[in-house]
């Protein structure tokens, strides 16, 4: 028994080293869903959109699946970068540290 296991914590002292990849990858997440709505025929109030780009980074909420694509990588110059993989994997602490950037 015991439910579900803990939900990974993210590494704070990485924020700073993938926040501007992060916050570029949000925005074009953003735009993406925001073109999905418009493109159902139903419009896109204010509100639907809010509704739908809130949950973005919550990498527990279905909108923040897209999350679970990304890979942290340090680079050769000692950088870390965040990488869209060619496969959906589980999210641990790059995903969450992600979500949390």
């Amino acid at each position: 028994g015991g439910g579900p296991p803990p939900k990974p914590e993210p590494r704070m002292e990485d924020v700073p080293l993938i926040q501007c990849a992060a916050c570029k990858a949000t925005v074009r997440r953003a735009f993406h869903v925001a073109k999905t709505l418009r493109a159902g025929g139903k419009g896109a109030s204010e509100m639907s959109l809010l509704t739908a780009i809130a949950p973005l980074c919550d990498t527990s909420a279905e909108a923040g699946e897209w999350l679970h694509d990304y890979d942290m990588q340090e680079q050769t110059d000692g950088t870390v970068a965040l990488k869209r993989m060619s496969s959906h994997g589980e999210c641990g602490v790059e995903c969450a540290t992600a979500g949390a950037a």
